[in-house]
């Protein structure tokens, strides 16, 4: 009977020890994203087996039968080149679904979001095909693509294009609240973190008018920026202030206090 004990002892033990390493597994996941000198979009992750098996169900039939077209080709490359390739055509189904379900949406209907994608591109290079010396066409916040690649994508719904020239962004103002689609899409692309000095904050980022709309701040590219749901807050209600440390858009942002929290000495 003790031995019995024993071992049932050890098995609860064994069982704690493992659903506490998965805890500690789950608690620092993570998924990263860099784009290296040479052009390369890097992805790296770190999750728990069980949802690591989950993300490679979701790729193993799709990466079987590109690697079975390829054979048919005749092309021969690495398995993790076409797993490559899967995650790329999940993510494109992932976004055609997710359209496609909005035109049929209803108004009170709730639905996610699509994933957008933020594309910055020199009006000239756009006309000509290809960039010159000192034009971008860029996804923000990811590094530079071929005109070729923008262009490959126009019209879908997943795409923000933003034309640098096209149109003066910054003579683009409203009085109202509403930001004009154009004029949000250039504030995404300008903050890509919360402009809070030290917060480099990156997801959920909310648009705050400077002067505020009650005040008779306008919808405007220097009257908006990005800041993350914290910042925000404590800047519509705490009495915080974002201002520039130097006159004009080009100053550096100072994050104040307002004086009731302010060290006096």
């Amino acid at each position: 009977v003790r031995d019995l004990r024993d071992a049932s002892s050890r098995v609860v033990a064994a069982a704690t020890d493992e659903a506490e390493r998965h805890r500690q597994v789950h608690k620092s996941r993570y998924l990263k994203s860099w784009t290296d000198l040479d052009g390369s979009f890097n992805v790296k992750a770190r999750m728990t087996v069980a949802n690591g098996a989950l993300v490679m169900a979701a790729l193993k039939p799709i990466q079987d039968e590109i690697f079975k077209a390829a054979r048919k080709s005749g092309a021969h490359e690495r398995p993790e080149a076409y797993a490559a390739d899967a995650l790329m055509a999940l993510c494109e189904k992932a976004n055609k679904a997710v359209s496609d379900s909005a035109v049929g949406a209803t108004k009170t209907k709730t639905r996610r979001p699509h994933a957008v994608i933020n594309i910055r591109v020199d009006i000239d290079a756009l006309k000509r095909g290809h960039t010159e010396h000192g034009e971008v066409c860029e996804i923000a916040g990811v590094g530079p693509i071929p005109v070729a690649s923008a262009t490959e994508y126009l019209g879908e719904a997943f795409l923000k294009l933003l034309v640098v020239d096209g149109v003066d962004i910054k003579t683009v103002a409203h009085m109202g609240r509403h930001i004009p689609a154009p004029l949000r899409t250039a504030v995404e692309e300008r903050d890509r973190v919360c402009q809070v000095p030290t917060c480099d904050m990156s997801l959920g980022l909310e648009i705050d008018h400077i002067l505020p709309f009650a005040e008779g701040g306008p919808a405007s590219l220097g009257n908006l920026v990005r800041l993350c749901k914290r910042h925000h807050l404590q800047k519509t209600h705490d009495g915080f202030r974002l201002v520039r440390a130097m006159d004009g858009e080009g100053g550096a942002w100072e994050w104040r206090a307002p004086p009731s929290l302010r060290d006096t000495g």
